[in-house]
């Protein structure tokens, strides 16, 4: 069985003597008006999906399923998450080139004709690649080839507004013109006419009238005025009722104010309610049984809706968004009812009733990730073998949601973790887990900007919040105990759904660090100032501010991307204090607050990401990561926290966390590298391609490439700069993993291999090439150091890195 989902020609060898598998849907047309994905999602047959885009691993899935024992329950189940063959049928191919028709004369090319030809897919011409990649020649599969011809599409000269309503007619003279989509001059196209009335629709909506739909307004094209030109004219109509006996009554459109507002704060869904106090705050009711678990300040001012006013959607839309984005309800419901029944009368009351159904106030979250790293060593025989290292973390976190009655969310956490991880040439290797990491965290988040001046100037549609923060790490292992305290705030807000902004004005942290003797040693022994700083005791005072665009895919559009850019500067103040404040300092020289220096430097982040689905939900993933961090006068190096490293399961994954870089650089004093392996820039760029296997299991291909560097490099650390020829530096790694999603997590297995290393040797950097002058390194290292067995620096093999992370990489 195993043997059918792979050979080429077994995906038809079920099929009756007239029956053809649909390989593919071309659609052929001259002008590229139009996006050939665009009218392929139009035709209604469409060919099993494929896997790698060549692939049709379902199809074969449910092939494997037929046959003998076909009710065996292995059988069973490849029918279950297998797919049908699709059969070609002429009636299928016909109806979809009449949907193509009329799409198209929905986008003005009302003469378009579309004609589809079928082609057999032994009689099709192929080139040299084809041949090779599909040296058999299926006769039981075919393509729908459909020819489109558009001619000269019409244009729309004029639209005029026709109105039963002169109430309506007023109306839209205070519509902002240039929120509607531009219509005259530009090719007739019904989405844009739909958006159009989207438009004018809310407008209404915007100046109560409640009930107004896109519905009401009815567009008449009249293609007599010229030649391929058109004049549109809007009608805007007015509600019609049928009447007892029958007849059609039409009557004018009512127009609505905002009477009482009921809000319900702690509704019960599914549960009989019965309500014992009403409080009245600021024009709103609250209907609540006791306790009234929140202040009752809080809920009127996310509300926009205002007793008296005319009715907006806008204010209705922006009350639920409000709502919803506390955090406190599981459940929003906002109904209108009108005080009389509706009638021919041109204004009546419309009453708000706002259900909250409050969600638990206590939350308990676990978070964990597994890394691996396989990685070769010697035997006492000196035969080379495999191992492998796991580094696992976790992270328990508890909330309490609307901790004092305002809205606030308060967050304790405790995360730690165990890895391999050395510094220093002393370390014992069969130490498993040498590296030990701690820490207690306590966030609390206010729904609003904490300032002294009135919140009345900030717009309530920005949702903003002030977040306070403190946090305490731990890390030791062999070569290193560092203790970390961070303290800080930030001021967060949306300027809209896609725009996002956070501005932290103070983020304080200490740094205490203790290291080894042999990890002294080897710093003494190097006399790199930049390693002593970075690991050196350190105050760090920063600002930074982040910005976030983000632009989602939707039903009508396939592709979407993210990018957050933020810039972040440290000591810049305290040293221009401190200067001020002593002349006779020499500028070379460092200041210390607390007597300790404190770290200065400015960095930039970009991280920009691209999404772009398939017919068949397969998702192509593109990443490009870009950081640099300039250390200044004070502290001529980035501290260890904010230094850059590469690798890792969220990085280029064929390489282990801090296992990669900085630049070429090769540590040939004692072949650990992790000492030297932090940067001050770093460039990353993934690609993912995604694909569904069965209903919750997705496979993945990935590649990544990038590298850090440092702006000035030491003597001892040749190959680390970054310069106009940074690309010879970049290592390139590629690989394949599972994700496995449940819906409110996914699991992620990736197993990387590395394809070229910048590190090696010139020659030796491709997987490909023999590791001749490396390994000739290493066996002068051993024997100068006296190393064997398990203590020796093993020859080059090229060893896969294995990664467990919890949700996508990016």
């Amino acid at each position: 069985m195993l043997p059918s989902l792979f050979t080429a020609c077994k995906s038809t060898r079920r099929l009756s003597e007239d029956e053809y598998l649909l390989k593919r849907n071309r659609v052929v047309f001259e002008d590229k008006s139009f996006d050939s994905d665009e009218l392929k999602a139009l035709i209604r047959q469409k060919p099993n999906r494929k896997t790698l885009f060549i692939w049709s691993m379902h199809l074969r899935f449910y092939n494997s399923g037929l046959g003998k024992n076909q009710d065996s329950w292995l059988k069973k189940w490849l029918r279950k998450i297998g797919e049908e063959p699709v059969i070609y049928e002429a009636s299928e191919a016909e109806s979809s080139a009449n949907q193509l028709e009329k799409y198209l004369f929905q986008n003005g090319y009302f003469n378009a004709a579309v004609s589809d030809t079928l082609i057999y897919n032994h009689k099709q011409r192929k080139g040299f690649w084809s041949r090779a990649l599909n040296p058999f020649r299926n006769k039981k599969k075919v393509i729908t080839e459909y020819h489109v011809t558009l001619k000269e599409p019409y244009l729309v000269k004029k639209l005029d507004y026709v109105f039963l309503d002169e109430r309506l007619q007023t109306a839209f003279k205070f519509l902002d013109k240039k929120a509607l989509p531009e219509v005259v001059d530009d090719r007739y196209n019904y989405k844009i006419l739909d958006q159009h009335r989207s438009v004018i629709s809310t407008h209404f909506q915007n100046t109560g009238y409640f009930d107004f739909k896109p519905d009401y307004i009815n567009y008449s094209v009249d293609t007599t005025i010229g030649d391929h030109e058109v004049a549109l004219t809007a009608r805007i109509l007015n509600p019609v009722t049928t009447t007892e006996t029958g007849e059609k009554q039409k009557l004018v459109h009512t127009r609505y104010t905002v009477g009482d507002i009921y809000v319900y704060p702690n509704h019960k869904l599914f549960s009989e309610n019965n309500y014992q106090d009403t409080l009245i705050a600021s024009k709103v009711n609250l209907v609540y049984n006791p306790p009234l678990r929140i202040n009752p300040k809080l809920l009127p001012s996310k509300i926009f809706l205002d007793k008296d006013t005319d009715y907006r959607i806008d204010d209705a839309r922006a009350t639920y968004r409000n709502l919803n984005n506390m955090g406190l309800y599981k459940s929003i419901n906002i109904d209108f009812e009108s005080r009389t029944p509706q009638e021919n009368n041109p204004s009546e009351i419309l009453d708000t009733y706002i259900y909250l159904s409050p969600l638990k106030r206590h939350s308990l979250t676990f978070e964990t990730r597994v890394e691996s790293r396989a990685y070769t060593g010697q035997t006492d025989e000196n035969q080379n073998v495999t191992n492998f290292n796991f580094g696992v973390s976790g992270n328990v976190s508890l909330s309490r949601i609307n901790a004092f009655k305002n809205g606030e969310t308060l967050k304790l956490s405790f995360s730690g973790g165990l890895e391999p991880f050395f510094l220093s040439d002393s370390s014992a290797a069969d130490n498993f887990f040498n590296t030990v990491e701690f820490g207690p965290s306590l966030q609390l988040t206010f729904p609003r900007f904490l300032l002294p001046i009135s919140q009345s100037k900030f717009p309530k549609s920005n949702r903003p919040q002030t977040t306070f923060s403190i946090s305490y790490n731990l890390l030791r292992n062999d070569d290193f105990f560092r203790r970390a305290t961070k303290v800080g705030f930030n001021y967060s807000w949306l300027e809209s759904e896609e725009k996002f902004h956070r501005v932290a004005p103070i983020e304080l942290s200490f740094v205490d660090a203790s290291l080894s003797g042999s990890l002294q040693a080897r710093l003494d022994a190097l006399n790199n100032p930049f390693l002593n700083n970075t690991y050196s005791d350190q105050i760090i005072l920063a600002s930074n501010y982040t910005f976030t665009y983000r632009k989602p895919t939707d039903g009508s559009q396939t592709n979407g991307w993210y990018n957050r850019a933020k810039i972040e500067g440290a000591g810049n103040s305290l040293r221009a204090i401190a200067v001020s404040l002593n002349s006779r300092h020499k500028p070379s020289d460092s200041y210390q607050f607390a007597g300790v220096t404190f770290a200065q430097y400015l960095s930039l982040e970009n991280d920009f990401r691209y999404y772009r689905e398939n017919l068949f939900n397969q998702t192509l993933a593109v990443r490009l990561y870009t950081a640099f961090a300039k250390p200044f006068n004070n502290l001529n190096a980035l501290p260890f926290e904010k230094s850059y490293f590469a690798g890792g399961s969220n990085g280029i994954r064929a390489w282990r966390a801090r296992e990669l870089g900085p630049g070429s650089f090769l540590d040939t004093t004692s072949f650990s590298g992790f000492l030297n392996r932090i940067g001050e820039i770093r460039i990353e760029t993934s690609a993912e391609y995604r694909f569904d296997i069965i209903s919750f299991v997705e496979g993945a291909l990935f590649m990544d490439a990038g590298n850090i560097w440092v702006f000035e490099e030491n003597a001892d650390r040749e190959g680390t700069e970054f310069d106009e020829e940074f690309y010879k530096d970049l290592a390139l790694g590629a690989g394949f993993g599972l994700r496995l999603d449940f819906d409110f997590f996914i699991i992620r297995f990736d197993l990387g291999f590395p394809l070229r290393d910048p590190a090696l040797p010139r020659g030796e950097k491709w997987f490909y090439q023999d590791k001749e002058e490396y390994n000739a390194l290493v066996a002068r290292f051993n024997q100068r150091n006296e190393l064997t067995g398990a203590n020796a620096v093993s020859r080059y093999r090229e060893t896969p890195n294995f990664n467990i992370g919890i949700g996508y990489p990016f």
